[in-house]
């Protein structure tokens, strides 16, 4: 459950803006305010299933629009490069530095290249 909430609400972070300002405004209350809801129902005026509708929907959206442009999942692949080359560069004072500039320079340019795709 927290990793689909993870999931969703990095979702929302990159995509939110495309949302309507009612679905918007769920999503916020449901996802970053942790309401209940029984809770946005009660501020919405809509009853609990309109309000679980309206949630479920957007989060459809949201996955759909990952699936048609992956801008998320590319963020990631690149968060894990980046992290990748870190530890290689920490590594690098510590051992063979040819080696490890080599393989450095190495994974760089992979990265760099996928970025041109």
């Amino acid at each position: 459950m927290i990793e689909k909430r993870m999931h969703i609400a990095v979702l929302y972070d990159f995509y939110g803006k495309l949302l309507t300002e009612k679905q918007r405004r769920a999503m916020e209350l449901f996802y970053e305010e942790d309401y209940s809801l029984g809770e946005i129902s009660s501020l919405s005026g809509s009853s609990r299933q309109a309000v679980y509708d309206l949630i479920s929907r957007s989060e459809n959206l949201l996955e759909h629009y990952e699936e048609c442009l992956g801008i998320v999942g590319a963020y990631l692949r690149r968060q894990d490069q980046l992290s990748s080359l870190e530890r290689l560069a920490a590594t690098i004072e510590h051992s063979s530095p040819n080696e490890r500039w080599l393989e450095f320079w190495r994974q760089w340019y992979q990265m760099a290249d996928e970025e041109r795709r």
